[in-house]
């Protein structure tokens, strides 16, 4: 038996099993993540932080997402916080994590904002 008749289809093994996880990268729920990026940057940028969170928290690690997640997340704990209802500010600055003052607002929400 020839060398590349084993060699070969290892080759094509290799290459072929990245392609359904690339595919899923690049493509998700039948549009492309730019697009979707690009809606929650725009979300963020018009003051509706609680759906550019969600947005950007099922684009997952796509450019930066994820500082973005963050960002939308304390942008919204502010909003609540603003608002009176410290225990929903309390969830999203704990999703905002070390994003600017996330940390000191949380504390002041845990207090009952005192």
């Amino acid at each position: 038996m020839p060398r590349w008749a084993i060699i070969f289809p290892v080759i094509m093994f290799i290459l072929m099993v990245p392609l359904p996880f690339w595919q899923n990268w690049r493509i998700m729920d039948g549009k492309p993540r730019k697009d979707k990026y690009l809606k929650a940057r725009e979300a963020l940028e018009k003051g509706r932080s609680e759906d550019a969170a969600a947005l950007f928290r099922e684009l997952g690690r796509y450019k930066d997402s994820e500082e973005r997640y963050r960002e939308a997340c304390f942008m919204y704990g502010k909003e609540l916080f603003g608002q009176g209802r410290f225990e929903e500010s309390r969830r999203a600055f704990e999703d905002a994590g070390d994003y600017g003052e996330a940390r000191a607002y949380l504390e002041t929400a845990k207090k009952g904002g005192r």
